[in-house]
């Protein structure tokens, strides 16, 4: 008996790390395409967005040709978008765009896009790439899918992107004012009007060029 417990005792940690394994083993590792389809919209819909992109990940590599691969895609992006992974959220939503133009789902996934470059969008003082991404896509998803539900919210972000856009420049115009350089300014003013003149700030730049002129 003491030998025999000696011998348990031995392989007790090979007996722990092979527990370990099976329990670190992902629960859809043995399903077919649809089955894994379901449990990942189902984690998806639970929010579990780790869940959701490890099985969607693995619906686009072992079945790529599954019924429901444009919906995968799709809702990869979202998971990503929710997770807020904006970045790679934008190249799951382009990679749908790329490879399925015709798919009906094509105008939701434009959508994702346009909301995942806005949300990368920083303060009107910082680098405004990705503000002009943001608007370049928003713009292009009102334009080729006009009256569609996925349109107005675009609108709504576009409109955003140029109110920010516009007081990035307005700022630049306010910084010469405040140190007298009434030239440089309104050359900033005038830019908002040009661009922008739909803006928020299209009002105030008007104004200040009123007062830098009149000093003039």
């Amino acid at each position: 008996r003491i030998s025999m417990s000696r011998a348990l005792l031995r392989a007790l940690p090979l007996m722990l790390v092979v527990a370990g394994a099976c329990r670190s083993t992902p629960e859809y590792q043995t399903m077919d395409g649809d089955e894994l389809f379901r449990w990942s919209t189902e984690r998806f819909q639970e929010g579990d967005w780790g869940d959701a992109r490890d099985g969607y990940e693995r619906v686009i590599f072992m079945f790529p040709a599954h019924d429901s691969i444009v919906r995968t895609r799709l809702n990869l992006g979202w998971a990503y978008f929710e997770d807020e992974q904006y970045v790679t959220a934008s190249a799951e939503f382009g990679r749908l765009i790329d490879r399925h133009p015709t798919n009906p789902l094509v105008a939701e996934a434009s959508l994702g896009m346009c909301r995942s470059y806005s949300a990368l969008s920083p303060i009107p003082q910082r680098d405004q790439t990705f503000t002009q991404q943001a608007l370049a896509s928003c713009s292009n998803l009102i334009i080729d899918y006009p009256g569609t539900p996925e349109a107005e919210q675009a609108r709504q972000v576009r409109d955003d992107m140029v109110d920010k856009l516009a007081n990035k420049e307005y700022l630049r115009g306010e910084f010469y004012f405040r140190r007298k350089l009434w030239d440089s300014a309104n050359v900033y003013f005038e830019q908002v009007l040009s661009l922008y003149p739909q803006s928020a700030a299209a009002p105030r730049a008007l104004y200040k060029m009123y007062e830098g002129y009149n000093i003039i």
